[in-house]
């Protein structure tokens, strides 16, 4: 599934000779989402789903929650992809779909966002359009570089790079932010640990959160897979 929130990136070929039907279970030690906590630096758990058909076509759907600026408790989050992808050489892959956003309690945050992007067997590379993004009558566009490395049979390296840009508006002056991350990821059967840090270089308004521009976040996670 594109947003996977703990960055458990297992960049592989992509084989679609059968439908396959995923599931995991993961935990983490806070959601930060585009360099920004959607927690306030609290953990949360989240199960995701997703499906690839034969013929390039996939779904998913996730479940988690958030603690965004305003809540007193976790509330819940869903969000839903569909896309189609298409393999142009044995280490190469493009893609194209929309994912919706869904904020329970808080509807007024709904978004969608439709996306474009290539898949290599340890890179992928991705921009995304949304019309309203967070619910705050502002287009967006993010762009994203994300490069996994292996160590050696379990171990691999992670690292990523995006930026948003959006419409301006009179209450917020960093239109454009850039976040970035690096870490390690491990694969011990259907188990998977990872450890980052992730930063951005300015506070970041689009979204209904307290975040703070800081030197990094360290954000630990595992996940089991079926």
């Amino acid at each position: 599934m594109r947003r996977i929130l703990f960055v458990l990136l297992v960049l592989a070929p992509i084989d679609r000779t059968f439908a396959q039907i995923s599931a995991q279970a993961s935990i983490a030690s806070d959601y930060v989402y585009r360099g920004v906590s959607l927690t306030q630096g609290r953990p949360v758990a989240a199960l995701e789903v997703g499906y690839d058909s034969p013929s390039g076509w996939f779904a998913g759907a996730l479940a988690t929650a958030t603690h965004l600026y305003g809540q007193k408790n976790y509330e819940p989050e869903y969000v839903l992809d569909l896309g189609y992808a298409h393999t142009l050489t044995p280490g190469l892959t493009w893609e194209v779909g929309a994912t919706r956003s869904i904020f329970a309690s808080y509807a007024f945050w709904n978004y969608s966002e439709a996306f474009v992007g290539l898949l290599g067997e340890r890179w992928n590379a991705r921009i995304y359009y949304a019309s309203d993004y967070f619910g705050r009558g502002r287009q967006s566009w993010y762009g994203e570089f994300n490069y996994a490395q292996p160590l050696d049979e379990h171990w691999r390296f992670l690292a990523h790079a995006g930026m948003v840009q959006a419409t301006k508006s009179a209450s917020n002056p960093h239109s454009q932010v850039l976040d970035a991350s690096i870490g390690l990821a491990a694969r011990f059967g259907a188990t998977s640990f990872a450890i980052k840090r992730s930063a951005l270089n300015h506070d970041n308004y689009l979204y209904s959160s307290v975040s703070t521009a800081e030197p990094g976040t360290w954000v630990v996670s595992l996940a089991y897979s079926y």
